[in-house]
């Protein structure tokens, strides 16, 4: 179960080991049989010693899979995907996506539904995530919750077995974790991979907006992010098993995006801040929706007509509690 000592357990090995053999063996197993054929364009964009964020779309489960084959095979710096919370909840799991140097980040959403569950034995509603959600984001104050036995239930019990009030509880927790997170991808940039991030948070054939967790710490750690734009993956995996149905996946990748490039420098934070807490995502929203925005405008240059952005730039995907567990 992915929890703070799960994090701060973390680190990466001198080589990806699991990588490697998942892609020299399994991964080249799987597409020969199924005669996968892996395009990638611009290589010549991705740094030779690692050390960048690589944006991506997220199409289906495993798009990044042929994306960090093809990474070994042309012996480039590997990818190290950023991977949900929910992922981590199955013990064995969790130890397969560490050996592979997946990074694991805990969403707010993610602690909010996983702790309710466990302390009531029930997923939250929709309707009760929300008003947690606005709770933990401050735009509710705990006065004006409903009366809602379950609900009252759920923090009643976080409060005694934290000894402290729910709010107090959940931002020292988040903020606990989220250090963890920065620390993780701080020392993958040092290793020489590259945090391989889906900026959009859900999977969606088409691109949808993006969340901002990018664009907060790759501007804390000075990183230069690259777009990469896939197509073709969905087909590739068109539903939950890893195993490719064979065809063809397109991966293009952009020009590095650098911290006082011309597309980022408008949006640069030059005062000191804490990525991914309540008090940066407000002050300097306004920046990191700006950076998002160049992010996901790069990625959607490079995708095929089929998967640019939908007309509202909704996501079709995964939606509500799902996402978390």
């Amino acid at each position: 179960m992915l929890d703070l000592q799960w994090l701060r357990q973390f680190h990466f090995g001198r080589r990806p080991w699991g990588q490697l053999f998942i892609a020299r063996v399994l991964l080249e197993l799987d597409f020969r049989r199924s005669r996968t054929q892996i395009v990638l364009e611009g290589a010549e964009n991705l740094p030779a010693d690692g050390g960048a964020f690589v944006a991506m779309n997220h199409t289906d489960r495993f798009n990044y899979m042929p994306f960090m084959y093809k990474l070994d095979r042309m012996s480039l710096p590997p990818a190290a995907p950023w991977v949900k919370g929910k992922y981590y909840q199955k013990r064995w799991l969790g130890r397969i996506l560490n050996l592979c140097d997946c990074i694991p980040v805990p969403s707010r959403g993610f602690i909010i539904s996983l702790d309710f569950k466990r302390v009531t034995e029930h997923a939250p509603s929709p309707e009760q995530y929300r008003l947690l959600r606005d709770l933990v984001d401050g735009q509710l104050e705990p006065a004006d919750l409903p009366n809602e036995a379950r609900l009252r239930t759920f923090i009643r019990a976080v409060e005694d077995e934290a000894q402290k009030p729910f709010l107090e509880y959940f931002h020292d927790l988040f903020a606990r974790m989220a250090e963890q997170v920065v620390r993780i991808n701080r020392e993958a940039l040092e290793r020489g991979y590259m945090p391989l991030v889906f900026p959009q948070g859900t999977r969606s054939r088409r691109l949808s907006r993006g969340y901002t967790g990018l664009a907060q710490v790759a501007g804390h750690v000075r990183a230069s992010i690259i777009p990469v734009g896939v197509s073709g993956a969905d087909r590739l995996y068109p539903d939950s098993k890893p195993f490719s149905r064979g065809g063809t996946v397109i991966y293009r990748v952009g020009k590095p995006l650098l911290p006082d490039g011309p597309e980022l420098a408008p949006f640069r934070v030059d005062e000191p801040y804490v990525p991914l807490s309540l008090e940066a995502g407000r002050r300097h929203q306004a920046e990191f929706e700006g950076q998002t925005e160049v992010i996901m405008d790069a990625i959607n240059e490079l995708l095929e007509p089929d998967y640019q952005y939908s007309q509202d730039r909704t996501s079709d995907g995964v939606s509500g509690v799902r996402r978390f567990l």
